[in-house]
């Protein structure tokens, strides 16, 4: 969130973060007043699912950030199940926000993620990188 809202100051755009328990955006408003005051101008937060929330935003999305809810799934297969179809739910319902440029990057691709690289490809998107610096995240842009 840090560098999303550093990022945002910098070039005149908005971030809007979500977290379904309203103790992490408590946490995550108080680590912006500490740490980057001046950006928390930039920053949007919403305590509710980010796939229930998608309809508070009206703008343009030239970033999407896709990281879901890794603990609160017990098992496994579970979460990998439960989450794929989160992110391809989430990229379908703000895809018409997305114009053409826009980034999406994925966190856990290889597992959570798996399903919504087929469907990005499908539906005029282009795989960039499948690792970001070592990470399990995968970026695509609009095409």
């Amino acid at each position: 969130l840090l560098f999303f809202a550093w990022y945002a100051k910098r070039n005149g755009c908005r971030v809007a973060t979500f977290d379904p328990a309203p103790g992490h955006i408590d946490g995550a408003r108080q680590m912006m007043q500490e740490q980057l005051p001046d950006c928390l101008e930039r920053v949007s937060f919403f305590a509710c699912d980010g796939l229930e929330c998608c309809n508070c935003i009206a703008e343009p999305i030239e970033l999407l950030y896709l990281d879901a809810m890794d603990g609160e799934i017990q098992n496994v297969t579970e979460v990998e199940n439960a989450e794929n179809q989160w992110y391809v739910s989430v990229v379908q319902s703000v895809e018409h926000l997305l114009p053409v440029g826009a980034l999406i990057l994925i966190d856990d691709f290889a597992t959570k993620g798996k399903s919504v690289g087929p469907y990005l490809l499908a539906h005029g998107w282009q795989q960039r990188t499948d690792i970001v610096n070592g990470n399990n995240m995968a970026l695509f842009e609009r095409l």
